[in-house]
């Protein structure tokens, strides 16, 4: 049962101190039974290299009264606009690149109520510092956005929630098994493309093949994605690739009543 002592926080603002961060989060995660790819260290990081860098990062940690963790809610505050239509957004670290899914506040379970509160009265503190709120592709499961939405309605907190349609593909395990689900026709075309890449271009192809190779490979890719430009790039649920199955994400927009400076949108 967990202990009705108030958390304590700790705020990490750049990569070194997370990197510090790093055996505790991985072992949080661990406990939380909700956890993926998209909420790890070796994700995000690579993440706010390649994006972040004109946003402020935000990392609450959030521990019990033996300073174990346990929960995280892993931020960023991006200034959107121009004068004098300035406006500092706060939102899940990961997310406007339209490159993450389920993105989480993972908390261990038994503490959501606890983690919840104790997050908005962190926001509170911080009001000066953002004016809007948008947690972004949460998955519908998230037992802290189950936790907020109750402390939100408590506090009086403007909210505005929504469902949208993502999609998953179950991948096979080699890329001959993916090429044999496709049609003949798109098979055809990743020949024709392959051809002309290779004709235009030197080429060479890379395949990881251990963990440890991972961190690089993750790194480059994001990289190369966000020198691409695909910042801003969107996913239409209308066009599902061959194969994706429909799932939904939790989003919400959320502001104190009283005072537009403390909005969210979940």
């Amino acid at each position: 049962m967990a202990s009705e002592q108030n958390l304590t926080t700790s705020v990490y603002e750049n990569l070194e101190s997370l990197e510090l961060l790093r055996p505790e989060w991985e072992a949080l995660l661990g406990e939380y039974p909700y956890s993926t790819t998209f909420s790890t260290y070796e994700w995000l990081v690579p993440w706010w290299r390649a994006f972040g860098r004109n946003d402020r990062l935000l990392v609450v940690a959030f521990r019990d009264a033996s300073s174990s963790l346990v929960g995280l809610a892993l931020m960023a505050v991006t200034t959107c606009g121009s004068p004098p239509f300035r406006l500092r957004l706060l939102r899940l670290m990961g997310d406007g690149s339209h490159d993450s899914d389920n993105l989480d506040l993972p908390v261990k379970p038994g503490f959501e109520d606890r983690f919840a509160e104790s997050l908005l009265c962190f926001l509170e503190s911080q009001r000066n510092s953002w004016e809007l709120g948008e947690f972004n592709t949460m998955p519908p499961q998230s037992p802290a956005a189950k936790a907020l939405l109750q402390f939100f309605a408590k506090k009086k907190w403007v909210v505005i929630e929504r469902q949208r349609p993502a999609s998953a593909i179950p991948l096979p395990a080699t890329w001959e098994e993916y090429l044999e689900i496709l049609s003949a026709k798109e098979r055809g075309k990743i020949a024709y493309y392959s051809k002309r890449l290779e004709k235009k271009y030197r080429t060479r192809f890379y395949k990881c093949e251990s963990e440890s190779e991972l961190p690089a490979c993750l790194e480059a890719l994001l990289a190369c994605i966000g020198s691409a430009g695909r910042v801003q790039a969107s996913r239409e649920a209308s066009s599902q690739p061959p194969g994706a199955s429909s799932i939904t994400t939790w989003e919400a927009c959320f502001w104190r009543e009283a005072c537009w400076k403390s909005g969210f949108w979940i």
